[in-house]
């Protein structure tokens, strides 16, 4: 039975490590033209990783992969004025860059099985079942099972399901990435966020690696908007936000290089009747998206890709190890959407809420957070 995958990046990686592992006949198929990925080091999206999914990866190779990454130990919370709301431990959370982990998941999967340069554009079928996969450049990959791993705008889910209906964007995210030695000393684990108290604007710094920040601003488009703009306008943007918060939000973002930075248009979509269709099943992204006030996306897709192989090991006939998939997956997944929707709402509309109870802005797998003190005042210039 061959297995082809939609997609290498974090799900399509992910599932195909664990199949390959339990002797799976399996390719990769990757849009992008080079990898394992390059490019600054200080470029791209970055992940949190709670210690569940740490365990996982570490199990990918047979050992422990503690180079990748830094851990965040500490999530706190303050408004602009350097009052602290919340102040919680994570239990050795960790921030890992995007092409870091990537490339690293690449180092465990045969270089022969993944095809690069192909991106998906649809399924050829014979009857209501899919027989093929064809790609934009003229490829074609016949197999028995294949795996939409094709991200947020996945074009496999549209071709099973229809036209994905997505929630209107009401908050956008600008994500920049900065080095500073002088801030590592006192930020080296703790993600720090600062949010206005009457209306949706924040900003987020959380270290990725040794002396190396990503750094994120959220807000509400009805305050202001943008799009398409060169690098010396983001961050003219940015400053424009950020004008009411404290010197360390500004420090960072007249140290960043906006030509690595980015908008982020963040919706989500209603959980969905199922997972797969057929010999066609989605994971990550391509399943189901929440909002990133959640930070569950890649714990979403590592754990979907590890929960449907235990299900594909456990029935050998595929549409009952996708049914299964689905209902061991669908109630933490409609969980994480409902949270990031509330999330969303008291971000939008924070007076709906009492400070006294306020929500985490994070999703445990299994673990409960601890509150260390919530009546603590940074120095802000």
């Amino acid at each position: 039975m061959k297995i082809v995958i939609l997609g290498g990046g974090v799900a399509g990686l992910s599932i195909a490590i664990f199949l390959k592992k339990n002797n799976f006949d399996v390719i990769v198929n990757e849009r992008a033209q080079n990898v394992p990925l390059s490019g600054n080091a200080l470029s791209g999206h970055a992940f949190l990783i709670q210690d569940d999914v740490q365990k996982i990866l570490h199990g990918y190779d047979g050992h422990i992969c503690d180079y990748l990454g830094n851990k965040v130990n500490m999530f706190s919370l303050f408004r602009p004025s350097g009052r602290e709301m919340m102040n919680i431990q994570l239990n050795e959370w960790r921030c890992v860059r995007r092409n870091d982990l990537i490339n690293y998941l690449y180092t465990l999967f045969p270089n022969e099985l993944i095809k690069v340069g192909r991106a998906f554009s649809h399924f050829i079928y014979d009857n209501e079942k899919v027989v093929a996969a064809q790609f934009s450049n003229g490829d074609i990959e016949y197999g028995d099972i294949f795996i939409g791993a094709d991200g947020a705008n996945s074009i496999a889910r549209n071709e099973i399901f229809g036209e994905t209906s997505f929630t209107k964007v009401e908050v956008k995210e600008i994500v920049g990435s900065v080095y500073s030695e002088e801030l590592y000393k006192t930020y080296n684990d703790v993600f720090t966020k600062f949010q206005k108290e009457d209306k949706g604007l924040a900003f987020g710094l959380i270290p990725s690696a040794e002396n190396q920040f990503v750094w994120f601003i959220q807000y509400d488009t009805t305050l202001s908007d943008a799009s398409n703009l060169s690098a010396d306008e983001l961050k003219t943007f940015c400053k424009d936000l950020m004008s009411e918060f404290p010197s360390l939000v500004k420090e960072v973002i007249e140290a960043t290089n906006f030509s690595n930075s980015y908008i982020w248009n963040t919706r989500d979509f209603d959980l969905l009747p199922a997972f797969h269709k057929n010999n066609v099943v989605l994971v990550g992204d391509a399943a189901h998206v929440a909002v990133p006030f959640t930070s569950s996306g890649v714990t979403n897709a590592i754990i979907d890709a590890k929960t449907l192989v235990e299900c594909m090991i456990d029935s050998s006939d595929f549409t009952v190890a996708f049914s299964n998939y689905y209902e061991k997956r669908k109630d933490y997944v409609k969980a994480h959407l409902e949270m990031g929707r509330k999330l969303k709402h008291l971000f939008l509309n924070p007076l709906d809420a009492d400070e006294n109870d306020i929500l985490v802005p994070l999703i445990p797998e299994k673990k409960v957070y601890i509150p260390i003190n919530k009546k603590k005042t940074i120095e802000v210039k």
